[in-house]
């Protein structure tokens, strides 16, 4: 069944499969295993209720789909996290473009031609002055205080 999604939704170059072996209870314990099949796309779970879940051991797991207990999940739900999952790739793919993109913008400075010149006011504030070099009107009242 997961093999049939990841092929259906086109993900197989991007989809790895990992199998885990939970041979005793104290390893069910630590990985949270909730009973065999558990499926978990980037470490959650894709049954919807499995955080109400608190028991872990070895067990067979069995899922309620459409009010019917079963012994595989619903393949929506499957399909649903590997969407999720490539949408969060996706958006964290683009995240590291940008930055990457404002990175290599930032370190190229700026040609001499577009260089900027500021003035300081007497109080440390910078201002432009007048062409003449004298101080705006503003300026100068505060100054007279």
């Amino acid at each position: 069944m997961i093999q049939q999604v990841i092929d259906e939704l086109g993900m197989s170059a991007n989809a790895q499969v990992v199998r885990t072996l939970v041979t005793t209870y104290a390893q069910a314990e630590t990985l949270k295993f909730k009973g065999s099949p558990t499926i978990r796309i980037n470490d959650l779970d894709i049954e919807p209720d499995a955080g109400r879940m608190d028991e872990f051991g070895l067990s067979c797991r069995l899922y309620k789909v459409k009010g019917i207990e079963q012994n595989l999940p619903d393949p929506r739900w499957l399909k649903d996290g590997m969407r999720r999952a490539k949408k969060e790739e996706d958006e964290k793919a683009m995240l590291e473009r940008e930055k990457i993109g404002v990175a290599s913008f930032d370190a190229k400075p700026l040609p001499r031609k577009y260089g900027m010149t500021t003035f300081k006011t007497e109080k440390g504030k910078k201002g432009p002055k007048k062409k003449d070099g004298k101080k705006n009107k503003k300026d100068a009242e505060e100054k007279e205080r």
